[in-house]
């Protein structure tokens, strides 16, 4: 018989909306201030997948701007090609990580100094042997929690710890890499106060 071991998950510092501030122009669109609440939904709430997915999301609304298309005769252009432009959506967010690779870290490093999820993070994307921290972030973790199939080895279940600590780490760099691109697009500052 298999022994089940309690776990308590470790959450974000800043639980509590009320420790949380954005200081940002007074007159937001729809569009911002929905990145501006998927960064308080990611980092207020307990559950890691769901926080991991809200801030994935911000790449998303910032970065693949996925519309429907229309052809000069008015007609909607074929799934292929809203394919291909998506896929630039993709592409861009794999630039955007590696041009800003160092300043995530740095974020990564001061947002939890003494908890190591830097380090644990790479050490978990070395091991998947993707190509780039952008196919790790969207394959092992965005699309494992989003499109887990019982019959996939990809699968990210919340019972396991091991895939629990995975998500985690990957949610701390994910964090830290929303937090410098909502600065850098929306010119919002955001402050978390513990």
């Amino acid at each position: 018989m298999e022994t089940l071991v309690a776990y308590y998950p470790r959450v974000s510092l800043s639980l509590n909306l009320n420790k949380q501030e954005f200081r940002s122009k007074n007159n937001l669109s729809n569009e911002e201030n929905l990145i501006l609440s998927l960064f308080r939904e990611g980092n207020s709430s307990e559950n890691i997948f769901h926080s991991y997915l809200s801030f994935f999301r911000i790449f998303e609304l910032l970065l693949f701007k996925k519309k429907k298309l229309k052809d000069s005769s008015g007609k909607n252009i074929k799934n292929k090609d809203r394919k291909n432009m998506y896929d630039k959506g993709w592409s861009y967010f794999e630039e955007w990580i590696d041009a800003h690779i160092k300043d995530i870290k740095l974020k990564c490093l001061t947002m939890n100094p003494a908890l190591g999820d830097y380090s644990y993070f790479m050490e978990n994307y070395n091991k998947s042997g993707k190509p780039s921290i952008a196919d790790y972030l969207r394959d092992n973790c965005r699309h494992a929690i989003a499109h887990g199939k019982l019959d996939s080895k990809k699968v990210k279940a919340p019972n396991s710890f091991k895939d629990y600590q995975e998500i985690q780490y990957a949610r701390s760099f994910l964090k830290a890499a929303a937090f410098l691109i909502v600065h850098e697009k929306l010119s919002t500052e955001i402050v978390v106060r513990n």
